[in-house]
């Protein structure tokens, strides 16, 4: 069961989004979307609670626009969150609500029922909360606790509803710039509950006709209100005009006390399927499409760092057949991106960095996923590299933090030619960034850095995680991701079937993901250093890396 409309305070919900998630994960959903009005500010903190749950969380948002004076919702659905144009946009609307608020409070205070602005914006704000968005529900409530009138629906019917005396317009888009705003986001815009505004079928169906040339996606054909005549109704609509249904509750909290995440009235089930069919088509994925998840150095690289003419002939033809090739490296991403630019020139690309903590979208150019390591606890394991006479340094996004110029930074720099920054003995005490991850390097092997390996994992079980991409590399990473997680997660991000994706590497860090994936692949090259690596291979290749070992086993798959 799914929820692919909910509200938190950062709107005119009444809880946290940590605690929406809670609940959430209480009811065994799958998926839960949040779309708070004209904000995507409570999804980092809703992305956070939900990672590494069986869970998935969906940032979105809900747009308020205008169409023939009516307040008219554009649900989108997949949202990158970060695109600085698109907060802006928004924040613009914020700016344009509170100035509307504060003609309310005014409004309502002449019409002998007085509301102070502040008084209502404290009243609104939950304990350790932040001030939510102020919306008509905001008043509802603040106007049922100053006694003025005994429920929320009074207050609207009487006072604040749309017809009434208290009520103020605002500057509110329209449906199409909403729509365009929502894609240029490269989110999927959803018609939110349509038969909420009162059309009669003739004007709905127009309506539908002009949303769909501007852009429109998807109808909320699932929702907390409808009957099931009203359900199949808008299913058929949805049918007619080619638009992808999907489901929600609208849940508020208190605000909307009838409503329960998930269920609506007692009478919402939203199938995971209905999710799959939004992914399929927003994302052009198909139930057949495959993603191939490879390793870099000593997989579909050669000793010298390059690809084979032959291995990228296979990686475009099996890109140009529709399917997703997925460049999955303990490699930061920042370096990732420079092997892009010089030899990965595909669509249907995909990056995964430093082990799972960063995933990045290449056509579209997002950064889908990122998992810092934990910042209490770097201090600590640089120390402890100290006492064991190891090098380890740590990444920004941009590229190295170090303390100092040593052999190793030198040495690992010929190989990963990213800028490097010395930041002395501040090195020792803690680091300024959240870094994606911490690399240990030994000239001297594996041996070398095994007591410091079995230190962290005691000390930090469940926190991080230590795994081997070389002989002479040690990768510390927030115990959150791996390989094998961020494989899955961006495979359920696209919905592609985990039984259609496929996993290569030859290394310690690689078998999280060659034992996920529904065709596990081992290079022969890396069984010399990891022979338990054949443990969890379903294939291993005949020749090695440098001998084009990876390049008929993508085609043989295609």
């Amino acid at each position: 069961m799914i929820d692919l409309h909910s509200h938190t305070f950062h709107s005119d919900g009444t809880l946290s989004p940590t605690e929406v998630v809670e609940i959430g994960l209480q009811k065994n959903l799958t998926a839960l979307a949040i779309t708070d009005h004209d904000t995507t500010s409570g999804i980092p903190e809703a992305v956070d609670q939900a990672f590494d749950t069986p869970m998935e969380l969906i940032p979105g948002v809900e747009l308020s626009t205008e169409y023939k004076g009516i307040d008219l919702h554009i649900v989108g659905l997949f949202v990158d969150y970060n695109d600085k144009e698109f907060i802006r946009l928004n924040d613009s609307i914020v700016r344009d609500r509170t100035e509307r608020a504060m003609r309310m409070c005014k409004r309502l205070t002449q019409f002998g029922m007085p509301v102070d602005y502040e008084e209502l914006i404290a009243f609104s704000t939950p304990e350790g909360g932040r001030a939510p968005i102020l919306t008509r529900g905001h008043f509802g409530r603040f106007l049922v606790h100053k006694g003025y009138v005994k429920t929320i629906k009074e207050a609207f019917d009487n006072y604040i509803g749309e017809d009434g005396p208290c009520y103020e317009p605002w500057d509110r888009i329209t449906p199409q710039e909403g729509i365009r705003r929502i894609r240029n986001a490269h989110g999927m815009a959803i018609f939110a509950h349509p038969l909420k505004y009162g059309f009669s079928d003739e004007e709905l169906r127009a309506l539908i006709v002009r949303l769909k040339k501007q852009g429109l996606e998807g109808i909320e054909v699932f929702y907390s209100t409808h009957s099931e005549e009203e359900t199949a109704y808008v299913a058929r609509l949805a049918e007619e005009y080619d638009l992808i249904p999907s489901g929600a509750s609208d849940f508020h909290g208190s605000n909307k006390p009838d409503i329960e995440l998930g269920t609506g009235r007692g009478n919402l089930h939203v199938d995971e399927s209905v999710l799959l069919k939004l992914k399929h088509h927003h994302f052009s994925i198909s139930d057949s499409t495959k993603a191939f998840f490879s390793d870099y150095d000593g997989t579909i690289s050669t000793s010298w760092k390059t690809i084979s003419e032959k291995t990228h002939q296979a990686i475009l033809r099996w890109t140009e057949s529709g399917n997703i090739f997925v460049l999955s490296s303990g490699r930061p991403l920042s370096d990732i991106f420079r092997i892009r630019r010089e030899q990965l020139p595909y669509k249907n690309l995909f990056l995964i960095g430093s082990d799972g903590a960063e995933i990045y979208d290449c056509d579209n150019e997002i950064m889908l996923s990122y998992e810092g390591m934990p910042v209490d606890v770097c201090a600590d394991i640089i120390a402890m590299a100290k006492e064991e006479g190891l090098y380890l340094h740590a990444y920004s996004r941009d590229g190295i933090i170090a303390e100092k110029e040593t052999e190793e930074n030198v040495e690992y720099r010929r190989w990963v030619p990213l800028p490097i920054e010395f930041i002395g003995d501040q090195f020792n005490k803690a680091l300024p960034i959240r870094p994606p991850k911490i690399l240990v390097i030994s000239p001297e092997g594996r041996e070398k850095m095994m007591p410091l390996r079995e230190k962290i994992m005691k000390k930090y079980a469940g926190k991080l995680l230590c795994v081997f991409s070389s002989d002479h590399y040690m990768e510390i990473v927030s115990a959150r991701v791996d390989k094998g997680k961020g494989m899955l997660w961006l495979a359920r991000h696209l919905g592609i079937d985990p039984a259609n994706t496929l996993a290569a590497g030859d290394a310690e860090n690689d078998s999280y993901m060659i034992k996920a994936a529904g065709t596990g692949i081992v290079m022969k090259n890396g069984l010399e250093l990891f022979p338990s690596l054949k443990d969890v291979a379903d294939i291993i290749t005949e020749e090695d890396n440098d001998h084009d070992g990876l390049a008929d086993i993508i085609l043989s798959h295609l």
